[in-house]
This record gives C-alpha cells, sequence and structure tokens, in this order.
C-alpha cells in the first residue's frame, strides 16, 4: 500500500527480524520473484508500467538494475519464470494480458517476444486479471479473471516460451488467488467473492 519493496532477514528459526533495506516510489508494487540463480529479483510495478529488476547480493543487498516498460495501461501484476530460468511470463492485471519475456540471466534483462489475451471471447467487462501459476514441469500456465470468472489454461513452448491457449475454464466468483501442488497433479482457485474453494486435476498430457 505504500508503495514499497523491503528486506527482511530471518533468524534462526525462519521468523522475520526488522527490514535491512526498504526501496521507495514503487506504484502498487506487486509479487517480487526471485530467478533461479539466485541473483536476481524481478518486481512488477502496476501504477507504472514497468518491471523492475534488482540484483541480489550475497548480503541480501538489493542493488537496481535496468527498468522494463510494458504496454502504457497494461498493469504488470504478477511474473513466474521458466524452470530453466530463459523466460518469465507475466499476468497484466489491467488489460488481461500475459507478455512473455527472454530473460539474460547475466544482465538481468528482459525482452518481449509475445503478448496474449487470457480473456474469453467476447468478454466486455473490464478485465480485472488476479492470479498467474505454472506447473512445475513448466508445459502449462494458468491465469484468473476477477470479472470473467473463468481460469485460462495455456501450454508453453519450452523452447521460446510462447504460449498457446488451450480453453477457459468457468470457476469461484471473482477469482483470485491459486496454487498448484509440487507435483503438477492439482490446481486450487479460490474465489474473493464466492468464499470458496475449487480443487481441479490437471491432465498431465492436455494440461
Amino acid at each position: 500500500g505504500a508503495n514499497l519493496l523491503a528486506v527482511f532477514p530471518l533468524d534462526a528459526q525462519g521468523a522475520p527480524l526488522a527490514a535491512s533495506q526498504v526501496e521507495s516510489e514503487l506504484p502498487r508494487a506487486h509479487a517480487a520473484q526471485i530467478d533461479a540463480t539466485n541473483r536476481w529479483l524481478l518486481l512488477p510495478s502496476l501504477g507504472s508500467d514497468t518491471i523492475r529488476a534488482y540484483q541480489l547480493g550475497d548480503d541480501g543487498r538489493l542493488t537496481p538494475g535496468v527498468i522494463t516498460a510494458v504496454r502504457a495501461g497494461s498493469g504488470p501484476r504478477h511474473l513466474v519464470f521458466s524452470p530453466d530460468n530463459r523466460h518469465v511470463h507475466c499476468l497484466n492485471e489491467l488489460d488481461g494480458s500475459i507478455d512473455v519475456f527472454d530473460f539474460d540471466a547475466l544482465a538481468g534483462t528482459l525482452a518481449c517476444t509475445q503478448s496474449i489475451s487470457m480473456l474469453p471471447a467476447g468478454h466486455v467487462d473490464k478485465p480485472w486479471a488476479a492470479e498467474l501459476r505454472a506447473t512445475p514441469d513448466g508445459r502449462f500456465l494458468y491465469a484468473t479473471d476477477r470479472t470473467a470468472n473463468v481460469i485460462a489454461a495455456f501450454a508453453v513452448d519450452l523452447d521460446n516460451g510462447r504460449l498457446t491457449l488451450i480453453d477457459h475454464t468457468p470457476t469461484e466468483t471473482q477469482t483470485r488467488g491459486m496454487g498448484i501442488d509440487p507435483a503438477g497433479r492439482w490446481l486450487i482457485a479460490a474465489g474473493q467473492r464466492s468464499n470458496q474453494l475449487t480443487v481441479y486435476a490437471i491432465d498431465p498430457d492436455s494440461g
């Protein structure tokens, strides 16, 4: 709410201590994620239509890196790295799209290669995309929208990260959070207004 990114050291039991670093002026900062090398943190800034990279030092300090601008008004919200760390998928809250990026783990830079809508055909309400999850093997990607009340399923090309829509599944009212189990067999979706969870089996062949 204060447009901040904070770093908290953990004690021996894993409890957070006082913040060791605070980065400010990050409009509507969302969902910081660390890459597989443990060297880069990416932060979608929904209010500035940017994805900001920070280099992560061995002492836990963050050093600001490259800022990647995305489409004006798209509202980058949540992102996931591919298992091989070569690609990043970012869900955009305000236009209901997913951007695909090539990720350079040496420089911490992003290059957009695809933008695709997650919304069902004929959807006329204002997009309000919420959550993005991938199966552990990276072959399938799922996104939710809080006005369409659907889960959009995509197949992922593991060579280039590009997405192909599989289908849309109607789900909980004002669908918000999702989780996928570590084996990639089950997806759980939560409805912010329905106050319910639904559990789905994931077809390992078709997604």
